[in-house]
């Protein structure tokens, strides 16, 4: 290895590699190193691999790496070397930008990776625990990691000379990830860019001080290497695995997200129209049933309810609660998940300059339109549809006790009927997430969107301590929102499946 030569027990030609890690980590730091070392380079001669073009800038608590992109070395041995270097997790403009890269890597995968041998995770080694960050990061991008990949899975804290200087408690690990292998690294590529730039900025040099300096570096770059002899070791005796059930993940979990949209949009409405139910049915109890009382609830029982319905084409929608606007079909911009790149959307009001311009079609701003693979449809509710011959005998001045019962019981039933679908719609979610929980490798869709909360929380914390724009801090209050309506019907559902199971296994036994 230290002459770019590796060495492999079964004679492998080939390793494929996913580098993943939060924002800021320095993913793409260490690939500089990995490739150096591979292909036989001292630190004197150490040149950085990654394309710039491929690189955000800014601050570093957005990713800098736009999108995941595959390099491929080889070393001075023939062994050919593939890395996907992936934008980092846990980034600052929002859950959105964190579910565009998550898009981006499944697509990646599924055009230039057919197998992979290992997937190497990055954490600080500085830390004593994995922060709220890291944490989120991992349960992020393990929620389309198979359970197959389970002991494909590395760890390599950074920033770490040796074990003494280790404090890193390992029970803060995700359980899931508990057994997975453990490597430490002060990244020497690191160490000489810092080097690089102090000679840069230093006008006079102290000799002995710089040589103590290159000497670390060289250190380093010597136990960085028997870390990477290590790590290739393991990847040796392990199997490669097939990157299909990544998509086939990353494609059920889509479906379920999509299910959780339209049954939170069709529960809101359902909340509505019940509230409203309830409201008549009280008044039909104190007053007794008139023809005005019947027109009300003729009314919201023929108010439509409204359905995403799936589409192989992207559009831009409104996501402003009971806006079912579908305000650009067939959207011509690029799909993307981050509302700020929908600001140039057709849709939007060519006279606004503003930064959240209005749409032409709703009036909403564009910050509060989204891109689905759907439109909003309407969807009439045959089952409640209004009793005519009910509704007939109300033209009589007066009812008598029994048809005012009747019409009373009419009202019940719907009421009945709209509880029972919600009720519907949970138990769906809650089999289709445990379906889901059976696969990942991060298992529990609840926990997940747990940390997502937990990830939104903290930055509307950081940002309350800011001069923050009105505009950014309503955009993260409805992202939270969002999260923990969607957290709770997720729980909701969790329980309702607990219900139904042992009711099922109860009557079998």
């Amino acid at each position: 290895m230290k002459q770019g030569i590796i060495k492999s027990a079964k004679n492998r030609a080939e390793f494929t590699i996913l580098l993943v890690g939060e924002t800021g980590v320095g993913k793409t730091c260490f690939l500089s190193f990995f490739a150096n070392v591979i292909e036989g380079r001292s630190p004197a001669e150490y040149v950085p691999v990654h394309d710039i073009n491929n690189e955000q800038g800014g601050s570093q608590k957005c990713s800098q790496t736009q999108a995941a992109r595959v390099y491929e070395f080889r070393s001075r041995n023939d062994v050919r070397i593939r890395i996907l270097d992936t934008p980092g997790l846990a980034d600052t403009r929002g859950i959105s930008k964190d579910q565009e890269h998550k898009k981006n890597i499944a697509e990646t995968i599924q055009n230039y990776i057919p197998v992979v041998n290992a997937v190497i995770v990055l954490a600080n080694g500085t830390q004593p625990r994995l922060g709220v960050a890291t944490d989120y990061a991992l349960t992020t991008l393990s929620s389309i990691f198979p359970r197959s990949l389970r002991d494909n899975i590395a760890f390599l804290f950074t920033n770490v000379s040796n074990a003494l200087s280790w404090n890193f408690q390992p029970d803060s690990i995700p359980s899931f990830l508990q057994s997975a292998q453990q490597l430490i690294v002060d990244n020497p590529f690191a160490m000489r860019e810092k080097y690089l730039s102090i000679i840069a900025q230093t006008k006079q040099h102290n000799a002995s001080v710089l040589g103590r300096l290159e000497r670390s570096i060289t250190s380093a770059h010597d136990d960085a290497v028997e870390e990477l002899v290590k790590l290739f070791d393991w990847m040796d005796g392990l199997e490669p695995q097939p990157t299909s059930e990544i998509l086939n993940l990353y494609n059920k979990l889509q479906g379920i997200e999509t299910r959780i949209e339209n049954a939170l949009a069709s529960m809101a409405q359902a909340t509505i129209k019940k509230k409203e139910l309830e409201k008549i049915k009280a008044s039909m109890d104190k007053s007794g049933v008139d023809m005005k009382t019947y027109k009300e609830y003729e009314k919201v029982i023929r108010s439509p309810t409204w359905i995403q319905d799936e589409r192989d084409y992207h559009n831009t929608l409104c996501s402003v609660p009971k806006c079912y606007s579908n305000c650009h079909q067939h959207c011509g911009l690029s799909f993307s998940l981050d509302p700020a790149d929908l600001v140039g959307c057709a849709a939007r009001d060519q006279r606004d300059r503003t930064d959240n311009p209005k749409c032409v079609q709703c009036g909403h701003g564009m910050l509060d339109h989204r891109h689905y693979n759907s439109l909003w449809m309407k969807k009439e509710e045959v089952q409640t549809s209004v009793d005519e011959s009910a509704k007939a005998r109300f033209f009589k001045a007066k009812l008598d006790a029994e048809q005012q019962a009747k019409v009373q019981k009419q009202v019940q039933d719907a009421v009945d009927a709209m509880s029972a679908r919600v009720a519907d719609q949970t138990a769906e979610i809650g089999r289709l997430a445990e379906e889901y929980s059976q696969l990942s490798l991060s298992g529990n869709l609840a926990g997940q969107v747990q940390k997502a909360v937990r990830m939104v929380e903290l930055h509307a914390e950081a940002m309350a301590g800011q001069s923050t724009d009105e505009q950014t801090t309503n955009r993260v209050q409805h992202a939270l929102k969002t999260l923990k309506d969607k957290l709770d019907l997720l729980n909701k559902a969790k329980s309702t499946l607990g219900v139904v199971t042992r009711f099922c296994r109860s009557n079998i036994a």
